[in-house]
């Protein structure tokens, strides 16, 4: 399976818990909201990066063979 159809999986994963997330911790107090906030963009930052990275390899491989 090519690497960017992983990647684009795992970000509708992702995009899911983070709706669970927010409906879970809707009514938490602000720390516990800014803590989920801030790991969900790092998911976010870090899964855009490697599906940059997979877009590329993939590429990559296309052009290679």
């Amino acid at each position: 399976m090519p690497y960017t159809i992983l990647i684009l999986k795992l970000m509708g994963v992702q995009l899911v818990v983070n709706f669970l997330g927010t409906i879970i911790t809707s009514g938490m107090r602000p720390s516990i909201n800014g803590a989920r906030r801030w790991l969900m963009q790092t998911l976010w930052a870090l899964t855009g990066f490697a599906l940059i990275a997979a877009i590329a390899w993939d590429l990559f491989k296309m052009f290679k063979s």
